[in-house]
């Protein structure tokens, strides 16, 4: 189709040759010559998939916005196709709640691979449990390729051996693992053997978790360079389960962690910590890993690996480490006794000016309390628009402005404390990490409870009655923010319902799923 002298078609073709090529610079200066509103709409999908793969989430956004994410009743509301594309994007972006939010709302016999990329989402919470029914409709969904078949199996076993599922797992495992070698699947088989591994490691035989991890080792070597780390992680974990005083495997294992932190691979630090912890039996060291994790799912996995309820239940003081740093900082999981010093930073001090600056700045204050709630990976850009500004959508025109107008005002407030912390940006990512290893960020102490009796709490309060977030917060002695993320989750699962906007947004517990639907910011 030809329309002001371009023939898209033509030039989809020529940017999906480049982007092969990878040539994405040529994709990239291509896609920013497009006029947005000279693109016939079904073309929008075709260049906002090619922005996505050349690591444009906002450019892939623009092309989408004005269709998924219009002010005005179209005349064709946007297709399945539209919504899956423009939510993956927020999944990387990492606007979670309203990538799934989109998702819920495309009817996966259209779109089957809307249940998979909603169990994508779980997997980025540590929620594998609620994964699993997702992958499970997946896999029934018709007409999937052979080889999609494959990858919801794998990936419906990764949820069963992370959520602790061994028999389930285990019936699971053998007829992909013979599948996968009949048809030379290797990518696949050597996950699944390392999969497998995991299996026999929760059963306690340490021996065949090995076996399966040098298999998988040798497929994986030559293959793919991240998959094969996964399998040098495992490697590392089981033996020091195996060898729980052994200073060599310990060591082996911290090694693993520098790499894991020289490929940003925050997930795998985390885990890796967990483990170390558990091992070398260190409540201070476990505890640091779990008040250092936003995620309440990973609570569960934490009571798992430790063998029984958590030891403390007090957050206390929230340690922001520099985890990339020197020996002092980086590994002080490790060794919990270390004596490096720390400059302890206490923004909850009334008698401070950062307090001070920040109780007149509330804005201010959920920004820096966000960018510190993590500590192993940065914040991305939609998980932080998310939560500083829940009745808005993300706006890839004007979100990112919104949002480097706070990072600008948060860093000169910084440097006017003279604290020792960088606020960093980088690829749409945000943290603020310590100038030296040994800073410690204090934040106020508040009870680690789970959020299952916090809503026993709010039922027997509430049950029958509207209330409000303030409310909430209030009668269970927690914070606002805190009280609002676990609304937000409620609210995905269909456990309580919405009504009225802003201030006047009240909620009710139901008994059936509500899609809730976040206002348009005017």
């Amino acid at each position: 189709m030809t329309q002001n002298g371009t023939d898209h078609s033509a030039l989809v073709a020529q940017l999906e040759t480049w982007t092969r090529e990878g040539q994405n610079q040529k994709v990239l200066s291509a896609l920013l010559g497009l006029k947005l509103k000279a693109i016939p709409r079904n073309f929008r999908s075709d260049f906002a998939q090619i922005a996505r793969r050349i690591n444009q989430p906002l450019l892939s956004l623009r092309f989408l916005n004005s269709i998924v994410r219009s002010p005005f009743v179209l005349d064709e509301p946007p297709n399945g196709k539209e919504k899956v594309i423009y939510a993956t994007t927020l999944t990387a972006l990492g606007s979670l709640g309203e990538a799934d939010e989109i998702l819920s709302e495309v009817n996966h016999d259209e779109e089957p691979d809307v249940n998979l990329y909603r169990a994508f989402i779980c997997f980025r919470r540590w929620d594998y449990a609620r994964a699993i029914p997702l992958l499970r409709t997946y896999l029934r969904s018709p007409g999937l390729s052979e080889y999609s078949v494959v990858v919801g199996q794998v990936n419906l076993i990764a949820a069963l051996v992370a959520d602790a599922r061994v028999a389930d797992a285990r019936a699971q495992i053998r007829p992909v693992l013979e599948k996968t070698r009949r048809q030379e699947m290797w990518l696949l088989h050597g996950n699944t053997l390392e999969l497998l591994a995991q299996v026999e490691m929760l059963s306690g035989n340490w021996v065949s978790s090995l076996k399966h991890l040098e298999d998988a080792e040798k497929i994986l070597k030559s293959t793919n360079a991240m998959y094969y780390f996964f399998v040098l992680k495992w490697q590392a974990i089981v033996r020091c389960l195996q060898h729980p005083n052994s200073v060599t495997e310990l060591a082996r294992l911290r090694e693993v962690r520098r790499q894991a932190i020289f490929r940003q691979y925050w997930e795998g630090v985390r885990d890796l910590d967990l483990y170390a912890a558990s091992t070398r039996r260190s409540e201070s060291a476990l505890m640091d890993v779990v008040r250092g994790t936003p995620f309440l799912s990973f609570r569960a996995r934490a009571e798992r690996v430790w063998g029984g309820p958590l030891p403390g239940r007090e957050a206390g003081p929230y340690a922001l480490l520099d985890i990339g740093g020197s020996a002092s900082g980086g590994e002080s999981v490790f060794d919990p006794s270390s004596t490096s010093t720390s400059v302890l930073l206490d923004h909850r001090d009334l008698n401070s000016k950062p307090a001070r600056d920040l109780d007149m700045n509330p804005l201010l204050l959920k920004a820096f309390d966000v960018l510190i709630r993590d500590r192993y990976r940065p914040v991305p850009l939609g998980a932080l628009f998310y939560e500083l500004f829940p009745d808005e959508y993300f706006d890839p025109f004007y979100g990112p402005k919104k949002i480097s107008n706070l990072v600008a005002r948060l860093r000169r407030k910084l440097e006017e404390w003279r604290w020792p912390l960088d606020l960093q940006v980088r690829r749409n990512e945000l943290s603020i990490r310590p100038r030296a290893a040994g800073v410690q960020v204090m934040r106020h102490a508040r009870p680690l409870a789970r959020s299952t009796d916090f809503w026993s709490m709010a039922k027997s309060e509430f049950i029958g009655r509207s209330f409000t977030v303030a409310q909430l917060a209030h009668c269970a002695k927690r914070s606002r923010s805190y009280a609002l993320r676990l609304v937000r989750e409620a609210l995905r699962r269909g456990e309580i319902i919405a009504s009225g906007h802003g201030p006047a947004r009240v909620y009710r517990f139901s008994h059936h799923r509500f899609s809730e639907r976040r206002r348009r910011a005017s």
